[in-house]
C-alpha cells in the first residue's frame, strides 16, 4: 500500500517519463506534425447533503466544497499517429470538514498509430490519486474497457489507481478483422482516519489485475457483423486471494436504420479462486450477456441533435476496490447533446445489482442519476452546472447503506481557445 505523498510524487514522475518515451518513439519517424495545447482552469462550488456517505439519515452532515482544477491537454497528430497526453490536478477545500481538503492528480496517455496498411495499434494508460468516485461520470463507460467501473457508494479514502491497455487490430481480408488486447490495473486505498461515521458496510481491499483477450469479427453486410471473443484474466486481492476467470462471448452488431444501431453479446464464464483460507475457495460458472442500443436523431427537435444510448446486461467484474469479485447486473440510459457551441447537456441514469461470488458478502443495489449542463459565454469562457443523486441499499436486509445528493456550478476558462501550434 502506498503510504505517503513522496511515493505518490515518484509514481506520477514515472508515468510522466513513460508518456515522454511513448511520445518520442511514436513520432520519431515523422517529419511533420500538428500540435495542439488547450489548457483550462476551472472553478466551481458544490453542495452535498451527506459529505461522508453515512447510512443513517439522522447522522447525515452537509458541507460546501470549493474546487479549483487545472487541465493540461496536449495532442500531436502525424500522418500515421495520434498522441494525446493530459495532466489534471484538483484542489478541494471543504467549509466544515477541513480534514477532507485534498489535492488530486491524474495523468493520461493515449496513442493510436497505423503499424501497417492493414493494422492499427492503440495504447492507453492512466494514473490517478483521488479521494472519492465520480459516480455519474462513471456511467459514461467505454464498452471496450475490460472491466468497467460501476458506481457503488464507498467511504471516502485516499485511492491510488492505474490502468494500462494495449489493443492491436488487423484486417485479415475484406470482411475479417482480428483484435488482440492486453490490460493491467492496480488499486490501493488508504483510510482517512479523521473521517467520522464511516460506513462499516463498505469493506475495501487492494487489488491488482491483468488479462488478455482475442476478438474475431466477420462483416456480413454494410449493416451486419458477427464475431466471437475469448478473454482470460487474473486478479490478486489483498485478503480474498487470487482468482482466474475465462470468458467466451458471441457478438452481433446490426444497423437497424441510418441512426439506430443494436449490439448483442452472449456467452459464459468460469471463475476459480485460491484463498488464504481454503474455506473461501470456489470454482463457479455463469452466463454473461449484454444488449446496447445507440440512437441519434435530428428531425423535429427544437433542442437540436442528440444521442441516446441504452445498455442492459450481466458481466463478471473485479469489483473495483470493494472486497471480493462479483457478477454485476446493470441497466443504464444516457441522453447527450454533442454540440460544442452555445448549449450542451447530458443526462445519465443507471441501476446496478452487485452479486458477490463470496456468498458471505452483502448484495448491493445502487441507483445513480444526474445531469451536466454547459453554456459557452465566449470563445474562452463557459458556464457549467451539474447535479447527481446516488442511493444504495442491501438486498439482504433492504436497509439503506448510504445516499447523497450533490449540486454544483462554476466557470471554465480556456486561455488559448481557438489557437493551434503547427509543427514543421
Amino acid at each position: 500500500m502506498i503510504e505517503n505523498g513522496a511515493t505518490s510524487s515518484r509514481t506520477v514522475g514515472r508515468w510522466l517519463r513513460f508518456c515522454f518515451v511513448v511520445c518520442t518513439v511514436a513520432t520519431a519517424p515523422a517529419f511533420a506534425a500538428m500540435h495542439s495545447f488547450n489548457p483550462s482552469i476551472r472553478g466551481n462550488v458544490s453542495y452535498i447533503n451527506n459529505v461522508v456517505f453515512v447510512d443513517d439519515p439522522a447522522e447525515e452532515q452537509s458541507d460546501t466544497n470549493t474546487r479549483v482544477a487545472l487541465h493540461l491537454p496536449y495532442k500531436m497528430q502525424t500522418k500515421t499517429a495520434l498522441l494525446s497526453l493530459r495532466y489534471d490536478t484538483t484542489f478541494d477545500s471543504f467549509q466544515e470538514f477541513q480534514e477532507l481538503d485534498f489535492v488530486g492528480h491524474k495523468v493520461t496517455a493515449r496513442l493510436a498509430t497505423n503499424t501497417s496498411p492493414r493494422s492499427t495499434l492503440r495504447v492507453y494508460g492512466t494514473f490517478s490519486l483521488s479521494q472519492d468516485e465520480d459516480f455519474v461520470t462513471g456511467l459514461q463507460t467505454d464498452p471496450d474497457e475490460p472491466d468497467p467501473v460501476d458506481p457503488f457508494l464507498l467511504q471516502r479514502t485516499r485511492r491510488w489507481a492505474g490502468t494500462v491497455r494495449v489493443i492491436h487490430r488487423h484486417a485479415l481480408g475484406r470482411r475479417w478483422n482480428l483484435s488482440t488486447g492486453a490490460n493491467g490495473s492496480y488499486s490501493f486505498v488508504d483510510p482517512i482516519d479523521e473521517v467520522p461515521n464511516a460506513p462499516s458496510t463498505a469493506n475495501l481491499e487492494d487489488k491488482q489485475s491483468a488479462g488478455v483477450n482475442f476478438r474475431l469479427r466477420h462483416t456480413l453486410s454494410q449493416k451486419t457483423s458477427i464475431g466471437g471473443t475469448y478473454a482470460y484474466g487474473i486478479v490478486h486481492q489483498e485478503r480474498s486471494g487470487d482468482e482466474n476467470v475465462h470468458e467466451v462471448r458471441l457478438t452481433l452488431s446490426q444497423g437497424v436504420s441510418k441512426r439506430v444501431n443494436l449490439g448483442f453479446e452472449a456467452g459464459g464464464y468460469r471463475r476459480t479462486r485460491e484463498s488464504p483460507d481454503s474455506a473461501g475457495n470456489f470454482d463457479t460458472t455463469g452466463f454473461s450477456w449484454s444488449l446496447h442500443i445507440n440512437m441519434g436523431y435530428r428531425e423535429g427537435l427544437k433542442i437540436g441533435p442528440y444521442r441516446m444510448s441504452f445498455r442492459l446486461g450481466a458481466r463478471p467484474s473485479t469489483g473495483g476496490t470493494l472486497e471480493g469479485t462479483s457478477t454485476n447486473n446493470s441497466a443504464s440510459v444516457s441522453l447527450t447533446d454533442p454540440r460544442t457551441r452555445t448549449w450542451s447537456w447530458s443526462l445519465f441514469s443507471r441501476f446496478t445489482n452487485r452479486v458477490p461470488f463470496d456468498r458471505d458478502l452483502a448484495v448491493y443495489n445502487t441507483f445513480s442519476t444526474g445531469f451536466n449542463l454547459r453554456k459557452s459565454l465566449r470563445s474562452a469562457l463557459s458556464l457549467r452546472g451539474r447535479a447527481e443523486y446516488v442511493n444504495q441499499w442491501s438486498s439482504d436486509t433492504d436497509d439503506s447503506t448510504g445516499s447523497f445528493f450533490r449540486v454544483s456550478g462554476g466557470l471554465s476558462w480556456f486561455p488559448f481557445a481557438g489557437t493551434r501550434m503547427a509543427g514543421r
